[in-house]
């Protein structure tokens, strides 16, 4: 528990907590609908389906007021709610009911096979407007006739039968069975080409005796899937404007460190130069895949790899009357730690120390100054990494090279540097790629 709230962050870590009881709820419904618990709790849910649709209109019409009385009754003699002790064993069902949850979302690879066989139809992928509108207007004087001789109520049941029914083993089996059929793919194909007026696809040369081999040979391959996410890593170059210094990265130490996360967190990373992405993970998931009464015992493999989309790293620029885009510059060198840089302040003054100019206590007195403000500034409880930023989505205005200039608070920002100003930022930014494969592998491995 201790790791896991170390390394989540708190927001996050309250979400889930509160969220829980949905979750598992949410989670249990949707193995219902899945097909992925016993079968008897499929089959009533089908029924209470079918319930609803034969008699909502009875229920609200006659008992409308004895369900709702009823179901104020029981929520009137629930305990109190208290807010219950957090355990590591519910942080983890609640994180594995997520994992769930998306899994089940997925298509499962023979139904994905299923979906890549259904997407040959002709034309289906590019269903122009004017072959959907002639399927539309074809359809529509049967739909009429359907809902004239048959009741609206039946025909909603059907179709939501279908739609909880869609992964039933028994279902899947049937479905593929029948697409497995030439003749009913033709029929499928020629019933298409006569709704949408688009002409059958060509005949298909036969398969050489090479590529069956080949194909033989990637068969083991079939029950594999791949996704993808893009992510977009963000990172915030802080700079402190010091006397004599000019711009440089020695901030102070109540403050950001010269590179950053963006906020509210403002957490030091690595520059860009440095900056890697996640190692690549290996996990062996079990789950049960339900046939009945019966339960199978399946092994998949999941390997998710990090790889970067875009070559190179890209500041945000956004100028007045423009929108942001991103651009690429070059990277900054990458200097030492912040105790370099402090170094480096420190041996500032001390040439301006030596200069034996005539204002050369001036200079001293408004960098001391200048140090006194921002310390005292601090001191009084402001938010030096930033408490105030611009609501989300609102891209501030930069310069051409994508600074954002404010004042020693890291307040009332600006495109323009200046009078007043004496720190800035700039974002940059890089696409990673996460692919993830997932496979069935053996018991053994």
């Amino acid at each position: 528990l201790q790791e896991f709230l170390s390394t989540v962050p708190i927001p996050l870590t309250t979400v889930l907590v509160a969220l829980s009881p949905y979750i598992k709820w949410f989670r249990r419904t949707l193995e219902i609908v899945s097909w992925k618990s016993r079968w008897d709790e499929s089959w009533l849910a089908l029924a209470a389906w079918w319930m609803l649709c034969l008699g909502a209109s009875t229920t609200l019409r006659y008992l409308m007021p004895l369900v709702f009385l009823t179901a104020l009754y029981y929520y009137q003699r629930l305990p109190p709610s208290q807010s219950p002790t957090i355990t590591e064993q519910q942080l983890r069902q609640t994180v594995a009911s997520l994992a769930i949850i998306h899994d089940l979302l997925q298509l499962s690879p023979s139904l994905s096979a299923s979906v890549s066989q259904w997407s040959n139809f002709p034309s289906l992928k590019s269903f122009a407007s004017r072959p959907l509108l002639r399927v539309t207007l074809t359809l529509y004087p049967f739909y009429l006739i359907a809902t004239y001789f048959i009741p609206l109520r039946i025909l909603i049941g059907i179709t939501g039968s279908v739609i909880l029914t869609w992964r039933a083993r028994w279902v899947s089996i049937i479905r593929n069975t029948l697409w497995g059929s030439a003749h009913f793919r033709w029929a499928c194909y020629r019933m298409y080409s006569v709704l949408s007026g688009e002409p059958l696809p060509p005949a298909i040369a036969p398969i050489s005796a090479d590529l069956k081999i080949s194909s033989v040979g990637k068969g083991s391959e079939k029950d594999m899937t791949t996704t993808s996410l893009r992510f977009l890593f963000t990172l915030h170059e802080n700079q402190r404007w010091w006397i004599s210094l000019d711009w440089t990265s020695a901030m102070l130490p109540a403050e950001r460190t010269p590179w950053s996360s963006p906020p509210p967190h403002f957490v030091p990373l690595a520059p860009p130069s440095s900056f890697a992405l996640p190692s690549d993970t290996i996990v062996y998931q079990d789950f049960d895949a339900s046939n009945g009464t019966e339960k199978n015992k399946r092994r998949v493999k999941r390997h998710a790899h990090w790889t970067w989309e875009e070559p190179e790293w890209k500041v945000i620029i956004r100028q007045e009357g423009t929108s942001a885009q991103r651009q690429e510059r070059d990277l900054p060198v990458e200097g030492s730690s912040s105790s370099t840089s402090a170094s480096k302040l420190l041996k500032g003054v001390v040439n301006h120390r030596r200069e034996g100019s005539a204002g050369k206590e001036d200079v001293d007195i408004e960098l001391a100054e200048q140090q006194k403000r921002v310390k005292n500034e601090i001191a009084e409880g402001h938010d030096a990494g930033g408490a105030h930023h611009d609501e989300e989505g609102d891209e501030p205005l930069t310069d051409s090279d994508g600074w954002v200039y404010g004042d020693n608070k890291w307040e009332n920002q600006s495109a323009k540097g200046g009078m007043g100003k004496y720190t800035r930022y700039r974002r940059w930014t890089r696409i990673a790629l996460l692919i993830e494969t997932v496979e069935p592998v053996d018991d053994a491995e």
